[in-house]
């Protein structure tokens, strides 16, 4: 019961993540489909919040190897690139899975998320959170 606990609050991190990289996906959907200043505003307010999320996850994670820089960049990297986020979350579940065995629910969370965006980018219709395993998860 002492190990739920210590792992809550990362849960509850990444549970953000994953609806923040919901958003931001789907503001990377609208902005792709038109061009306007508001969806552009968006997408950045949402990555802002993003990289914020994952320097709290990573001060959670306190003995995680990965430096809270390597990651918010690697994304901001994919997305200047026009790149999704599929490939830099793949990257991330497998780091997390290979350097911190604490991390593997997270890991799978993330990966979920991963086929999630995948399937919301290839049938064009709006992610919801129940498209998302997440373990521990309260309905």
């Amino acid at each position: 019961m002492e190990n739920k606990v210590s792992i809550d609050p990362l849960l509850e991190c990444y549970i953000n993540i994953i609806r923040n990289l919901t958003t931001i996906t789907n503001e990377i959907i609208i902005s792709s489909n038109h061009k306007n200043t508001d969806s552009s505003n968006k997408l950045k307010n949402g990555v802002q919040e993003y990289i914020n999320l994952l320097v709290h996850a990573q001060n959670i994670l306190s003995d995680s190897n990965l430096s809270k820089e390597e990651i918010p960049l690697g994304f901001i990297k994919h997305i200047d690139e026009g790149k999704s986020p599929n490939t830099w979350l793949m990257d991330l579940f497998k780091l997390l899975d290979e350097q911190n065995d604490r991390a593997r629910g997270e890991a799978f969370t993330l990966s979920s998320l991963h086929r999630a965006i995948s399937k919301r980018l290839l049938i064009g219709r709006d992610l919801l959170i129940d498209d998302i395993a997440i373990i521990n998860r309260k309905l």
